[in-house]
Protein backbone atom coordinates (compact mmCIF):
# COMPACT_ATOMS: atom_id res chain seq x y z
CA UNK A 1 0.00 0.00 0.00
CA UNK A 2 0.99 3.34 -0.14
CA UNK A 3 0.14 6.96 1.66
CA UNK A 4 -0.83 10.43 0.62
CA UNK A 5 -0.16 13.20 3.43
CA UNK A 6 -1.90 16.40 2.62
CA UNK A 7 -1.15 19.42 4.65
CA UNK A 8 2.16 18.60 5.50
CA UNK A 9 3.50 22.19 5.34
CA UNK A 10 1.47 22.86 8.52
CA UNK A 11 4.42 21.25 10.61
CA UNK A 12 7.13 23.81 10.03
CA UNK A 13 9.49 21.62 12.13
CA UNK A 14 11.85 19.47 10.09
CA UNK A 15 12.01 16.81 13.17
CA UNK A 16 8.13 16.89 13.13
CA UNK A 17 7.95 15.99 9.64
CA UNK A 18 10.82 13.55 10.17
CA UNK A 19 9.05 11.96 13.15
CA UNK A 20 5.64 11.72 11.25
CA UNK A 21 7.39 10.18 8.36
CA UNK A 22 9.64 7.74 10.42
CA UNK A 23 6.33 6.44 11.37
CA UNK A 24 4.26 6.56 8.46
CA UNK A 25 6.42 4.00 6.62
CA UNK A 26 6.41 1.84 9.58
CA UNK A 27 2.53 2.03 9.79
CA UNK A 28 2.10 1.30 5.83
CA UNK A 29 3.97 -1.30 6.07
CA UNK A 30 1.96 -3.30 8.86
CA UNK A 31 -1.26 -1.94 6.82
CA UNK A 32 -0.09 -4.46 4.24
CA UNK A 33 -1.85 -7.27 6.29
CA UNK A 34 -5.11 -5.75 4.32
CA UNK A 35 -5.80 -8.48 1.65
CA UNK A 36 -5.85 -6.89 -1.55
CA UNK A 37 -9.76 -8.42 -2.27
CA UNK A 38 -10.64 -6.24 0.43
CA UNK A 39 -9.41 -2.95 -0.53
CA UNK A 40 -11.35 -0.69 -2.57
CA UNK A 41 -7.70 1.63 -3.02
CA UNK A 42 -4.08 1.30 -2.59
CA UNK A 43 -3.78 4.54 -0.90
CA UNK A 44 -4.03 5.97 2.55
CA UNK A 45 -5.11 9.30 3.19
CA UNK A 46 -3.17 11.00 6.35
CA UNK A 47 -4.47 14.60 6.43
CA UNK A 48 -3.73 17.16 9.18
CA UNK A 49 -5.06 20.31 10.14
CA UNK A 50 -4.36 22.73 12.74
CA UNK A 51 -7.09 23.55 15.02
CA UNK A 52 -5.69 26.61 16.86
CA UNK A 53 -2.32 27.69 17.29
CA UNK A 54 -1.33 24.84 20.15
CA UNK A 55 -3.41 22.24 18.59
CA UNK A 56 -3.16 19.94 15.61
CA UNK A 57 -5.50 17.42 14.42
CA UNK A 58 -4.47 14.13 12.02
CA UNK A 59 -7.09 12.40 10.11
CA UNK A 60 -6.09 8.93 8.46
CA UNK A 61 -8.48 7.11 5.92
CA UNK A 62 -8.89 4.18 3.49
CA UNK A 63 -11.76 2.66 1.76
CA UNK A 64 -12.41 -0.73 2.05
CA UNK A 65 -14.79 -3.11 -0.54
CA UNK A 66 -17.12 -2.09 3.09
CA UNK A 67 -16.93 1.61 2.49
CA UNK A 68 -14.73 4.14 3.93
CA UNK A 69 -12.99 4.31 7.16
CA UNK A 70 -11.25 7.27 9.17
CA UNK A 71 -10.05 8.01 12.61
CA UNK A 72 -9.15 11.28 13.99
CA UNK A 73 -6.55 12.08 16.84
CA UNK A 74 -5.93 16.08 18.33
CA UNK A 75 -3.36 16.64 20.40
CA UNK A 76 -0.86 19.64 21.25
CA UNK A 77 2.54 17.87 19.05
CA UNK A 78 3.04 15.53 16.66
CA UNK A 79 4.28 12.91 19.11
CA UNK A 80 0.82 13.33 21.35
CA UNK A 81 -1.10 12.05 18.12
CA UNK A 82 1.03 9.88 15.65
CA UNK A 83 1.32 6.85 17.46
CA UNK A 84 -2.14 7.15 18.85
CA UNK A 85 -3.80 7.55 15.64
CA UNK A 86 -2.32 5.11 13.78
CA UNK A 87 -2.89 2.35 16.40
CA UNK A 88 -6.72 3.37 16.38
CA UNK A 89 -7.17 3.03 12.87
CA UNK A 90 -5.16 0.03 12.63
CA UNK A 91 -7.82 -1.62 15.01
CA UNK A 92 -10.78 -0.25 13.30
CA UNK A 93 -9.55 -1.61 10.06
CA UNK A 94 -8.35 -4.87 11.60
CA UNK A 95 -12.08 -5.18 13.27
CA UNK A 96 -13.66 -4.54 9.69
CA UNK A 97 -11.72 -7.24 7.98
CA UNK A 98 -12.78 -9.46 10.91
CA UNK A 99 -16.68 -8.64 10.05
CA UNK A 100 -16.17 -9.49 6.72
CA UNK A 101 -14.28 -12.55 6.77
CA UNK A 102 -16.81 -13.92 9.28
CA UNK A 103 -19.82 -12.65 6.45
CA UNK A 104 -18.15 -14.59 4.15
CA UNK A 105 -17.86 -17.56 6.60
CA UNK A 106 -21.25 -17.46 7.18
CA UNK A 107 -22.51 -17.27 3.32
CA UNK A 108 -19.92 -19.88 2.66
CA UNK A 109 -21.60 -22.07 5.25
CA UNK A 110 -24.80 -21.77 3.92
CA UNK A 111 -24.12 -21.79 0.02
CA UNK A 112 -22.39 -25.58 1.33
CA UNK A 113 -25.16 -26.88 2.68
CA UNK A 114 -27.35 -25.55 -0.21
CA UNK A 115 -25.11 -27.05 -2.49
CA UNK A 116 -26.33 -30.77 -1.21
CA UNK A 117 -29.98 -30.42 -2.48
CA UNK A 118 -30.98 -32.26 0.64
CA UNK A 119 -34.07 -30.97 2.93
CA UNK A 120 -34.74 -32.49 6.38
CA UNK A 121 -37.39 -35.16 5.21
CA UNK A 122 -34.58 -36.47 2.23
CA UNK A 123 -32.45 -36.71 5.25
CA UNK A 124 -34.31 -38.22 7.88
CA UNK A 125 -35.10 -40.90 4.85
CA UNK A 126 -31.52 -41.52 3.97
CA UNK A 127 -30.60 -45.30 4.53
CA UNK A 128 -27.48 -46.45 6.26
CA UNK A 129 -25.55 -46.81 3.59
CA UNK A 130 -26.54 -43.39 2.35
CA UNK A 131 -25.51 -41.74 5.13
CA UNK A 132 -22.26 -43.29 5.61
CA UNK A 133 -21.86 -42.27 2.09
CA UNK A 134 -22.86 -38.60 2.75
CA UNK A 135 -20.64 -38.13 5.92
CA UNK A 136 -17.38 -39.43 4.23
CA UNK A 137 -18.08 -36.34 2.04
CA UNK A 138 -18.60 -33.79 4.58
CA UNK A 139 -16.12 -34.45 6.87
CA UNK A 140 -13.10 -33.96 5.04
CA UNK A 141 -14.41 -30.49 4.82
CA UNK A 142 -14.37 -29.72 8.21
CA UNK A 143 -11.23 -31.87 9.13
CA UNK A 144 -8.08 -28.79 8.50
CA UNK A 145 -10.44 -26.54 11.07
CA UNK A 146 -10.72 -29.06 13.70
CA UNK A 147 -7.17 -30.56 13.27
CA UNK A 148 -6.20 -26.12 14.08
CA UNK A 149 -8.73 -26.27 17.01
CA UNK A 150 -7.44 -29.43 18.78
CA UNK A 151 -3.74 -28.52 18.29
CA UNK A 152 -4.51 -25.05 19.64
CA UNK A 153 -6.21 -26.65 22.76
CA UNK A 154 -3.54 -28.64 23.32
CA UNK A 155 -0.94 -25.97 22.88
CA UNK A 156 -3.28 -24.21 25.69
CA UNK A 157 -3.05 -27.21 28.09
CA UNK A 158 0.56 -27.50 27.67
CA UNK A 159 1.17 -24.13 28.78
CA UNK A 160 -1.39 -24.13 31.53
CA UNK A 161 0.96 -26.91 32.93
CA UNK A 162 -0.99 -29.60 32.90
CA UNK A 163 0.89 -32.26 32.39
CA UNK A 164 -1.72 -35.12 30.89
CA UNK A 165 -1.94 -33.42 27.75
CA UNK A 166 1.82 -33.13 27.04
CA UNK A 167 2.02 -36.27 25.29
CA UNK A 168 -0.86 -36.57 23.91
CA UNK A 169 -1.48 -36.99 19.73
CA UNK A 170 -3.47 -34.74 18.32
CA UNK A 171 -4.36 -37.50 15.34
CA UNK A 172 -5.63 -39.97 18.46
CA UNK A 173 -7.94 -37.38 19.55
CA UNK A 174 -9.10 -36.02 16.01
CA UNK A 175 -9.80 -39.95 15.03
CA UNK A 176 -11.70 -40.31 18.55
CA UNK A 177 -13.85 -37.35 17.71
CA UNK A 178 -14.50 -37.97 13.69
CA UNK A 179 -15.81 -41.97 15.15
CA UNK A 180 -17.76 -40.12 17.63
CA UNK A 181 -19.50 -37.21 15.31
CA UNK A 182 -20.16 -40.15 12.77
CA UNK A 183 -22.59 -41.81 15.39
CA UNK A 184 -23.97 -38.23 16.12
CA UNK A 185 -24.64 -37.95 12.61
CA UNK A 186 -26.25 -41.09 11.80
CA UNK A 187 -28.83 -39.95 14.66
CA UNK A 188 -29.12 -36.68 14.11
CA UNK A 189 -28.61 -36.65 9.89
CA UNK A 190 -31.35 -34.42 9.63
CA UNK A 191 -29.21 -31.77 11.28
CA UNK A 192 -26.18 -31.94 9.52
CA UNK A 193 -25.96 -28.19 9.65
CA UNK A 194 -24.70 -28.44 13.40
CA UNK A 195 -22.07 -31.13 12.35
CA UNK A 196 -18.93 -27.96 13.40
CA UNK A 197 -20.54 -27.73 16.60
CA UNK A 198 -20.64 -31.52 16.92
CA UNK A 199 -16.97 -31.76 16.12
CA UNK A 200 -15.97 -29.20 18.72
CA UNK A 201 -18.21 -30.25 21.65
CA UNK A 202 -16.59 -34.14 20.89
CA UNK A 203 -13.03 -32.64 21.30
CA UNK A 204 -13.40 -31.24 24.47
CA UNK A 205 -15.37 -34.33 25.32
CA UNK A 206 -12.27 -36.47 24.96
CA UNK A 207 -9.97 -34.11 25.79
CA UNK A 208 -11.41 -33.66 29.41
CA UNK A 209 -11.81 -37.27 29.67
CA UNK A 210 -8.02 -38.10 29.12
CA UNK A 211 -7.47 -35.24 31.79
CA UNK A 212 -10.12 -37.22 34.10
CA UNK A 213 -7.81 -40.07 33.92
CA UNK A 214 -5.40 -37.97 35.17
CA UNK A 215 -6.96 -37.52 38.90
CA UNK A 216 -3.83 -35.68 40.21
CA UNK A 217 -4.78 -32.78 37.82
CA UNK A 218 -8.32 -31.67 39.39
CA UNK A 219 -8.06 -28.72 36.54
CA UNK A 220 -11.32 -29.75 34.07
CA UNK A 221 -10.59 -29.18 30.36
CA UNK A 222 -13.94 -26.05 30.58
CA UNK A 223 -11.81 -24.16 33.44
CA UNK A 224 -8.91 -24.04 30.50
CA UNK A 225 -10.21 -22.30 28.22
CA UNK A 226 -12.46 -20.40 30.57
CA UNK A 227 -16.24 -21.57 29.31
CA UNK A 228 -15.69 -20.11 26.04
CA UNK A 229 -17.23 -22.36 24.04
CA UNK A 230 -20.18 -21.09 25.61
CA UNK A 231 -23.13 -20.57 23.13
CA UNK A 232 -21.17 -22.99 20.31
CA UNK A 233 -23.99 -21.90 17.90
CA UNK A 234 -23.44 -18.39 18.52
CA UNK A 235 -19.47 -18.42 18.69
CA UNK A 236 -18.29 -21.03 16.06
CA UNK A 237 -18.78 -20.61 12.30
CA UNK A 238 -16.52 -21.93 8.92
CA UNK A 239 -14.26 -19.52 7.19
CA UNK A 240 -13.31 -19.31 3.63
CA UNK A 241 -11.04 -22.39 3.65
CA UNK A 242 -14.14 -23.84 6.18
CA UNK A 243 -11.72 -23.87 9.00
CA UNK A 244 -13.41 -23.47 12.38
CA UNK A 245 -13.78 -20.22 13.68
CA UNK A 246 -14.61 -18.19 16.33
CA UNK A 247 -16.99 -15.27 15.76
Amino acid sequence: MEYRVKNLEILKDSQERNYLEKHLEKFIKKMSFIPKKYRKSNTIQVYLSQISDKELKITVSAILITGDFSVEKSGKSIEDIVPQVFYNFTQKIAEEIKNIRTKFAIDKKNEFFEKLALDKKNLQNLDDKEKSELFKNIIPVFLHGLKGYVNRRIISAKLAGLKALSNIDPKDVINEVVLRVHDTFNKNTENIQDINIWLIKEADNVLNEILDKNKEENVSYEELVNNELGQLEEKFTVDGGYDLVMT
